[in-house]
């Protein structure tokens, strides 16, 4: 498809735009959305794409050029950061900040976070659906498949005894 009325000639493979006139200055931005046939790619194969602008005998080009991509060229990252206060009184309860990621580009299947407590702390609770084991002391959520850029914060409660922290 094109943006702003781009007319496309299926036997010159062109997309013609009729700007008319225009000043000193003027500008614009014009989109060419195409799709690929992975079957007829090849990795490492090199898709050029041409433009051209006219004014009467003035003229300019400009190449763009995108690399195929094939099999074994996808991957994903997950990412976690913790968080807690710097510092508490004695008997005072902690909610600590778990901020989770996922980076690349392909699905990251069934995202799982595990938080373990440390002894000396009581859970009180855990947001988003968190579940707490009592035998393991561990929190765990069960995020699903995730895409790239999907993101998140859960954060956990929990209550200390002045007696129990030295």
């Amino acid at each position: 498809s094109a943006s702003d009325s781009g007319v496309y000639d299926a036997t010159t493979r062109q997309i013609v735009w009729q700007l008319g006139d225009k000043q000193n200055g003027d500008n614009g931005t014009l989109t060419v959305v195409v799709s690929t046939n992975a079957s007829t790619l090849s990795n490492g194969e090199t898709i050029t794409n041409n433009v051209e602008i006219r004014s009467g005998v003035k003229t300019d080009t400009a190449t763009a050029n995108t690399t195929v991509n094939k099999g074994g060229s996808t991957d994903h990252n997950v990412n976690i950061e913790k968080s807690a206060p710097a510092s508490i009184n004695a008997g005072d309860g902690i909610t600590y900040t778990l901020t989770w990621s996922v980076t690349g580009n392909e699905t990251a299947p069934d995202v799982t976070v595990t938080d373990t407590l440390p002894s000396n702390v009581t859970f009180v609770s855990a947001s988003n659906g968190g579940t707490y084991d009592d035998v393991t002391r561990k929190i765990t959520w069960l995020l699903g498949d995730k895409q790239p850029g999907d993101s998140g914060t859960l954060t956990v409660e929990v209550s200390t005894e002045a007696a129990s922290l030295t």
